[in-house]
């Protein structure tokens, strides 16, 4: 029914040939309709000039014409390299070269007197393989261009993989949307973590206008919230772009795609595309390259991501994480608590081989006594992030002080008299801050002033003793 359905709204273009006017009226009156752009000839050496000229979908011709045979034009169809399809309009005394014609490429013939009913079936049957066929070419073509592009994706990320400087990635990744993608206009938005704002960080031929723009999300842009998970396409109208209650304006109208770059459900920032060709609409294939590019140089990113001066690279996956958690939180309006977990491995031996089972085993361990409806995530061999859904600051700070009893208590390892100790910091939103760098930056000082603190309290211990 779809295939039905997209021929019915095609308008195919037909050239009738026959030196005789009253065949003509006849297969015109069987075929006119909104489907069909119909021309007739009854002179062939001026069908055989328009057929140099001038394309067709389909052609009925006579076969026994002055002059200029139905197999001439046949012929020169066929050798004119267009796919032009062909029927051919045959008596009783041209059957058997009408059969012949069939072997050289023409699609069906039809017997005169012509019936009404039977023409118009066989045009039909006729248009629609022609149509299926270029639709089958048109398919065999974009697929060869998408595992050409997928080729050159991954020839990129291999290189990418092994760049150590972000800013060298971001070259590559404009390099690869403006030379093989054909796409002039384009930039690189990326979160400054500290602020949760999205700027541009790597642009080529961009409206001067809106260069320096800066946003941040939740986002509404002309009207169109983006979106983390799937790209957005904005479209311009009176020369402007608005950010919220922020206006740009460009130069020409158009529309901009944002397709997001993200890694572990974390959005880091967007490819953005700018075409100032309102007449044009970005096509499902150049979306899926671009999504696929966002997605195979988002680990490279995200493991080199830094703004202004490096950021250890433990401080800014905590960020990313505490604010996806409170989105989520967020959005069903419920609390939610994180706490930082810091393990202190105590060996008598001071043994290596020793603290690598205690690594291991203490990790099991950590993950065994956390309930499951959250989250434990390591952030080094000895810290780990707790987000606890549904959880409010006051029973997060009771849940985390049990498993610190639990661990000083039941942590077993192999070597004879270790020990596991547990330190932690817990933080409630939207108890401690608004914004994930603010509960991030709490639970990082009060993790280290707890760790300080029972040093201290060891150390009056050990003077008092």
């Amino acid at each position: 029914m779809e295939n039905q359905d997209q021929t019915d709204q095609t308008v195919f273009t037909i050239l009738i040939v026959d030196d005789e006017q009253d065949v003509l009226d006849t297969i015109k009156e069987a075929l006119t309709g909104p489907r069909y752009k119909i021309h007739c000839e009854t002179n062939p050496v001026k069908a055989m000039e328009l057929l140099e000229n001038e394309i067709y979908d389909l052609v009925l011709t006579d076969l026994m014409m002055p002059e200029v045979g139905g197999m001439d034009l046949v012929n020169a169809i066929k050798t004119g390299g267009k796919d032009t399809s062909v029927i051919v309009i045959t008596g009783h005394a041209t059957l058997n070269t009408a059969i012949e014609s069939i072997q050289l490429g023409v699609y069906d013939y039809v017997n005169k007197p012509i019936n009404h009913k039977e023409l118009q079936n066989l045009v039909f049957r006729a248009t629609e393989n022609l149509y299926l066929q270029r639709r089958n070419k048109e398919l065999q073509r974009r697929n060869k261009r998408i595992l050409a592009n997928l080729s050159l994706l991954m020839d990129i990320s291999k290189i990418i993989y092994q760049v150590t400087d972000l800013q060298s990635v971001f070259k590559m990744v404009i390099d690869t949307i403006t030379e093989y993608f054909k796409l002039e206009n384009c930039a690189i938005i990326m979160e400054d973590v500290q602020s949760a704002t999205f700027k541009i960080v790597a642009s080529n031929n961009l409206s001067k206008s809106i260069q320096g723009f800066e946003f941040k999300l939740p986002q509404i842009v002309n009207d169109v919230e983006l979106s983390t998970q799937n790209e957005s396409i904005i479209y311009v109208r009176n020369n402007e772009i608005s950010f919220g209650e922020k206006k740009y304006s460009v130069e020409k109208n158009g529309w901009f795609t944002f397709n997001p770059i993200s890694f572990h459900d974390q959005i880091m920032g967007f490819l953005m595309i700018q075409s100032e060709d309102e007449g044009t609409f970005p096509s499902s294939e150049i979306i899926a390259m671009l999504n696929i590019l966002a997605s195979q140089t988002a680990p490279m990113m995200f493991s080199l991501k830094f703004d202004g001066h490096k950021k250890p690279l433990m401080e800014n996956d905590v960020i990313y994480m505490i604010r996806d958690s409170i989105n989520k939180a967020t959005d069903v309006l419920s609390p939610i608590s994180f706490a930082l977990l810091r393990m202190e491995l105590n060996s008598p031996s001071g043994d290596p081989f020793s603290f690598q089972d205690m690594i291991r085993t203490s990790q099991s361990f950590m993950l065994e006594m956390v309930d499951k409806d959250y989250k434990l995530l390591w952030q080094s061999q000895d810290t780990a992030l707790l987000i606890m859904p549904e959880m409010d600051y006051f029973n997060a700070e009771i849940y985390c002080k049990n498993l610190k009893s639990i661990a000083n208590q039941d942590y077993s390892a192999k070597e004879p008299g270790a020990s596991l100790h547990i330190h932690f910091s817990c933080m409630g939103y939207p108890e401690a801050g608004d914004t994930a760098k603010e509960i991030t930056d709490r639970l990082w000082a009060k993790l280290l002033q707890e760790i300080n603190s029972t040093k201290n309290d060891k150390l009056d211990n050990h003077l008092e003793a």
